[in-house]
């Protein structure tokens, strides 16, 4: 297994993009004005990062069909950073403040402390979020969602899966095929809980 890491200079609000389709994916709040990518994996010099002004992309080589190869890969970002990312099968840890945040992953626990605005789409795997400021939406087809302050309108749709909630500050839409629905505290004028 090898190391590689990139600094890359960045303005105030950048934005990162990271592909991994096994392993980990660890994203910190860092320094301002630069954007800080380690990749630990066999083959780590033969991943892609490439900056378009403030927008970084960082994924592995196209190897067609070859075996897939795990890796972790940390990035350390400005605070408020807007963050993609997207794997196969990758366990994701957002940790810090961050503002835009999407995430799609096939398989793998997701966990973010602070986004303004949160998208979570996974077929497999459990999702954790301490505080969203605006409009969060996830949809699962098997695991958990845990959110914590959600500041604008929540949307979550599971096939199995329960649902915690400490306090929603807007409306909120709830669907669920198999578990339990928890609320500890409502704001909104819209309260919608279907379960099949």
């Amino acid at each position: 297994m090898s190391t590689r890491r990139e600094e890359l200079a960045v303005d105030e609000h950048p934005s990162v993009a990271i592909k991994n389709l096994s392993g980990v994916v660890e994203v910190r709040s860092g320094e301002h004005g630069r954007v800080v990518v380690t990749i630990e994996a066999d083959g780590a010099d033969d991943w892609v990062v490439t900056q378009l002004h403030d927008s970084i992309s960082v994924h592995p080589e196209d190897r067609g069909r070859r075996r897939v190869r795990r890796a972790r890969v940390v990035a350390e970002v400005p605070t408020g950073a807007d963050v993609e990312i997207r794997a196969a099968s990758a366990d994701v840890a957002l940790i810090g403040s961050f503002g835009s945040t999407k995430i799609r992953t096939m398989s793998g626990d997701v966990r973010a402390e602070t986004v303004a605005r949160l998208d979570i789409d996974t077929a497999s795997g459990a999702a954790h979020a301490d505080t969203v400021a605006s409009a969060a939406a996830c949809n699962t087809a098997s695991g958990d969602v845990e959110m914590g302050d959600v500041g604008g309108r929540l949307t979550i749709g599971t096939a199995s899966g329960n649902v915690r909630i400490s306090r929603a500050a807007d409306d909120v839409e709830i669907g669920t095929a198999s578990g339990d629905v928890r609320i500890g505290r409502f704001d909104g004028s819209s309260l919608a809980v279907k379960c099949i």
